[in-house]
C-alpha cells in the first residue's frame, strides 16, 4: 500500500508531482495518466512500480477491507500503462 499522493498541493496550492513525475489530463478531462516517478523504492529495496499503485487501489476498493476511502474511488478505475505509467 502507498500512501504518499501521485500529486500533491504545494504551499501556493498548486497541484505537483509527488510518487507522479508527471501527469496529464484528457481533453474530456475523464482520464488522467501518470507517469511514475523513477528511483523511489520501498523500505526493503523493491522498486515501485505501477503494480503497486494498482495495488493500493484495488484494496482501497475492496469491500471487505473497509477502507474509509472506498466510497471516495468505488467507480474509479486504475488500469497499468507500462511498468511506470497509469491511467485513472
Amino acid at each position: 500500500m502507498i500512501y504518499t499522493g501521485l500529486v500533491r498541493y504545494d504551499k501556493n496550492r498548486n497541484l505537483v508531482p509527488d510518487l507522479a513525475s508527471s501527469y496529464e489530463i484528457s481533453e474530456d478531462k475523464k482520464e488522467y495518466t501518470f507517469k511514475l516517478r523513477k528511483g523511489v523504492f520501498w523500505h526493503d529495496g523493491e522498486k515501485f512500480t505501477a503494480d503497486d499503485v494498482v495495488f493500493t487501489f484495488d484494496t482501497i476498493q475492496d469491500s471487505l477491507v473497509g477502507s474509509p476511502l472506498r466510497v471516495s474511488f468505488e467507480n474509479v478505475k486504475v488500469e497499468k500503462i507500462d511498468e511506470e505509467s497509469v491511467k485513472f
